[in-house]
C-alpha cells in the first residue's frame, strides 16, 4: 500500500496549501485559564468568534459564559486578520442562544425568560459585523420550557430553518411545537401537535448552539420544501419510530423500525437526498453484550411514504475468541450520506489499569513538558472484507470502523486506524474527526512523526480502500485538539489549537 507522506512548514497566519487540505490558523485570542473561546461560524467571508473572560471562582459556582467578564465577538477575514471585534452582553434570564450563519449575515436568537412565557429574540449582524437592525421578537413558548427542550434544523439549500421545542405535559403525551421559518424569519407555519409516541430525538445541551445542518450527524432532517423528519426510539414498540410531516397541517406518516427482541436500542440517525426525495434511516442496537450488535436499515421515499429497501447487519465488535471488552470505549454511530452508516469505536485505557486523577494530572504535566506523548500504537491502516472484530486486545488510540451498505449492491467492511496519536484524557469525544464529503472518507487527528507533533489524515473511499492521498502532515508547533473539533459548513472545520498555554483555531478546508 503506497502512501504520501507530505511536511510542510506552517507559519502562524499564513494559508497552507496541500493536494488534500488547506490550513489556516487565527492569531494567539488568549490563554486557556483566563480566556473562553467558540468559533461560532463563517457569515460569507468572514469567521466569526465568540469569546469573554473567565470570572474567578472562589466559592461561587460559575456558569460559562453568563458569568464570563466582557463577552463579545472576534471577526477574522479569509487570511485571518482581525477586522471587528463587536461587543455584547448577557443576563441572568438568557436560557440558550443558537447562532445562525449565512451568505451575507449571522443571526443571533436568543431563548429568554419573562414573566409568563419563553420568548426568543432575534438580532441580525451583518457578515463583517455590523448589527443590521434592533433585537425583534421571534416567537414565545411556554414559561416552563427550558433551553435543552430546543431544536433547531436548517435544510440544506438554506432557504428554510424549523424550531422545534418539546414540552413535557405531566400525566399526558408531550405537545409537540413547530415553526417553520424562510431564511429571513418570515414564519411559514406553526404547529402544536400533541401525541403519546413523541419522545425528543436529540438533545442540544449547550448555552452556545447551531442549527442541525444536513451534515449534521442526527436523527432530525428538514428537507428543502419544508417537509421533515424525524427519527426516535421508544419503549413501547421495542425500535425507532420514523416520523414524516408531509404538509402545513398536523398530518403526518409514521413507520416502525423494530429490532431484535434480545436486542436494546443504542443510537439512531438520518440521512436525508433532496433530490432523490429519499432518507436514510439506520438503527444500532446492542445485545446482553455491548459487542454483539446490529444496525438496523431502511430507505424511505418522501413521495410515495414507503420504505424502498429493508435490512438488519448482526456482528460482534471483539475477535471471535473473546467475549468481554478488557479496554475501555467510546463509541459513535455516523452516516455516510447516500452510502450507509458507520460505526466508529475507540479504545482507550484497559479496564484493569489502576488510573486515579492524580495520575491524569501527572501525565499530562509530562507531555506538556516534554513537548511530546509517549508512543502508545504503529502507525497502520488495515481493512478487511467481514463485519467482525479482529483484535484480542487494543492499545489506546485504536480505531475501529464498520461500514454498513445501504444498498444491495455494495460490500460492508471493517477496518482499524493504529495511530501513535494523543488526545485530552478527560475529554470522553472521539480523538478523530471524522468526515464523508465527495465519496471520500476522511479521518484527521493528532499524529507524531519523527518526534514531533503533527495535524495528520486518514484518507478512504467508501469501499475502505486508502486512497493515492495517503497521509497528509502539518508540521506545527500547536497541538490541534481535534476533540474540540466542529464542522463549520459542507467543507470546513473549525479546530481548537493550544501552544503554551495560549489559545486559538485553525480552519481546516477539504
Amino acid at each position: 500500500m503506497g502512501k504520501l507522506f507530505v511536511s510542510i512548514l506552517i507559519i502562524l497566519g499564513i494559508p497552507v496549501f496541500t493536494n488534500a487540505q488547506r490550513v489556516l490558523y487565527s492569531p494567539f485570542i488568549g490563554d486557556a485559564d483566563n480566556v473562553r473561546f467558540e468559533v461560532i461560524g463563517k457569515a460569507g467571508n468572514y469567521y466569526w468568534v465568540q469569546k469573554s473572560k473567565k470570572k474567578n471562582k472562589g466559592k461561587k459556582i460559575i456558569t460559562p459564559w453568563i458569568d464570563d467578564k466582557d463577552p463579545g465577538f472576534d471577526i477574522y477575514d479569509q487570511r485571518m486578520n482581525l477586522v471587528r471585534t463587536v461587543t455584547t452582553s448577557f443576563s441572568d434570564t438568557i436560557l440558550k442562544e443558537y447562532f445562525v450563519a449565512g451568505s451575507t449575515h449571522m443571526d443571533q436568537l436568543l431563548f429568554t425568560k419573562q414573566k409568563d412565557s419563553t420568548v426568543v429574540l432575534l438580532n441580525r449582524y451583518a457578515d463583517d459585523g455590523e448589527k443590521d437592525s434592533v433585537a425583534s421578537l421571534l416567537c414565545s413558548f411556554p414559561y416552563n420550557m427550558i433551553g435543552s427542550d430546543f431544536l433547531l434544523i436548517r435544510s440544506q439549500d438554506k432557504s428554510k430553518l424549523l424550531l422545534l421545542g418539546f414540552e413535557t405535559v405531566p400525566d399526558t403525551a408531550m405537545k409537540l411545537h413547530s415553526l417553520l421559518f424562510d431564511k429571513n424569519w418570515i414564519l411559514l407555519n406553526h404547529q402544536l401537535i400533541q401525541n403519546p409516541h413523541f419522545t425528543q430525538p436529540y438533545i442540544q445541551y449547550d448555552f452556545i448552539d447551531y442549527p442541525l445542518e444536513h451534515f449534521t450527524n442526527c436523527p432530525v432532517k428538514l428537507a428543502n420544501n419544508g417537509e421533515w423528519l424525524m427519527l426516535s426510539s421508544t419503549i413501547v414498540n421495542q425500535g425507532g419510530l420514523l416520523f414524516h410531516f408531509t404538509d402545513t397541517s398536523r398530518r403526518f406518516e409514521m413507520r416502525t423500525i423494530r429490532v431484535p427482541k434480545s436486542s436494546s436500542i443504542q443510537d439512531v440517525c438520518l440521512s436525508l437526498n433532496n433530490e432523490k426525495r429519499e432518507v436514510m434511516a439506520g438503527v444500532l442496537s446492542q445485545y446482553r453484550s455491548p459487542l454483539a450488535k446490529s444496525v438496523r436499515m431502511l430507505q424511505y421515499s418522501l413521495d410515495t411514504c414507503t420504505i424502498l429497501y429493508d435490512t438488519i447487519y448482526k456482528f460482534n465488535t471483539i475477535a471471535a475468541t473473546k467475549t468481554t471488552s478488557k479496554t475501555k470505549f467510546e463509541e459513535y454511530f455516523m452516516t455516510v450520506p447516500d452510502k450507509g452508516f458507520l460505526l466508529l469505536k475507540e479504545y482507550g485505557r484497559p479496564y484493569g489499569e489502576k488510573y486515579s486523577p492524580e495520575d491524569l494530572q501527572k501525565e499530562e504535566e509530562v507531555r506538556y513538558n516534554s513537548g511530546t506523548t509517549i508512543q502508545l500504537n504503529r502507525d497502520d491502516y488495515t481493512r478487511y472484507n467481514h463485519l467482525a472484530g479482529t483484535k484480542e486486545l487494543y492499545d489506546r488510540g485504536d480505531l475501529s470502523m464498520y461500514y454498513f451498505s445501504a444498498s444491495g449492491k455494495d460490500s460492508c467492511w471493517s477496518g482499524i486506524i493504529n495511530k501513535e496519536q494523543s488526545g485530552e484524557l478527560n475529554n470522553g469525544n472521539l480523538s478523530y474527526v471524522f468526515l464523508p464529503n465527495d465519496d471520500k472518507l476522511f479521518f484527521l487527528y493528532n499524529s507524531f512523526h519523527r518526534q514531533d507533533e503533527i495535524g495528520s489524515s486518514t484518507i478512504l473511499d467508501v469501499n475502505g480502500n486508502p486512497l493515492n492521498e495517503g497521509l497528509v502532515y502539518w508540521n506545527i508547533s500547536s497541538t490541534l485538539l481535534f476533540q474540540r473539533a466542529r464542522q463549520i459548513s459542507d467543507k470546513e472545520i473549525a479546530v481548537p489549537y493550544e501552544r503554551n498555554a495560549r489559545n486559538g483555531f485553525a480552519i481546516v478546508k477539504l
